[in-house]
């Protein structure tokens, strides 16, 4: 990458420069812009985030010889990229709050796993908003009467348990990935690859829900197979030709 600016930091310069230091790691800090290869893209993203120098050797024993040594390892791990980038493609459909919500989860994923996973869960609230799955209901607990009884929050583990029917298939999905997104909320210690499991769960949510093929959103709509739809829409053609010429 010949637009890539990596150096020492300061305190690893301080290091550098005392003799009686260990030296065999160095930290660095490096940015880099890199440019989208597809022709109708080309957008162009900017990276920042740590190096790290390790001198590493090896040792091996054959029956030709004994071969040892030792050289300079880099490793470049990115914390930010500006504009985030797309973890997985978001269904174009999708409601502008869960969508929001992943993006948010994007913008972090590099830099905090855990807040990641909280934007994550968050996404999952916003989910079960779009599909009108309540937040509170009547606390039946209570010895009172239906008219007093106060209402109680749902947990988001009730509300997945609440999907209408027609979703009721993505329940196993949506409280696997809750059971992943409470990690993050409770401040366990919490790994890139675990919130990579959770945007395969909830790719396969989104894409299920928000990206219906064009027949069945037909069906649904007309609550019919499309053959007795076609029928119908010729039957309501004939029926506005006749009035029309009957006018």
């Amino acid at each position: 990458m010949s637009n890539l600016v990596n150096k020492e930091t300061a305190e690893a310069k301080a290091d550098l420069a005392n003799p009686e230091a260990d030296h065999d790691r160095v930290e660095r800090t490096f940015r880099a812009d890199f440019t989208c290869e597809k022709e109708q893209c080309g957008e162009v993203v900017f990276c920042v985030g740590k190096g790290l120098d390790c001198a590493w050797s090896w040792y091996d024993s054959s029956d030709n010889g004994t071969d040892s040594g030792w050289a300079w390892a880099e490793e470049l791990i990115p914390t930010f990229f500006q504009p985030h980038l797309m973890m997985f493609v978001v269904p174009e459909n999708t409601s502008e709050s869960v969508r929001g919500c992943v993006h948010a989860s994007f913008r972090v994923f590099f830099s905090s796993p855990g807040n990641a996973l909280n934007e994550l869960r968050n996404a999952l609230e916003s989910l079960m908003d779009h599909l009108q799955v309540a937040r509170k209901i009547r606390d039946t607990r209570k010895p009172l009467s239906s008219e007093t009884q106060p209402l109680r929050k749902l947990s988001l583990h009730e509300r997945i348990e609440r999907l209408p029917k027609e979703h009721a298939g993505y329940k196993s999905l949506l409280l696997a990935q809750k059971w992943i997104g409470n990690a993050g909320t409770h401040g366990d210690p919490i790994k890139r690859d675990d919130v990579l499991d959770g945007y395969k769960l909830l790719e396969h949510v989104l894409d299920g829900i928000f990206s219906l093929h064009p027949m069945a959103t037909n069906i649904n709509e007309n609550k019919a197979p499309q053959s007795i739809s076609r029928e119908r829409e010729a039957t309501l053609s004939l029926f506005r030709e006749s009035e029309t010429y009957t006018k």
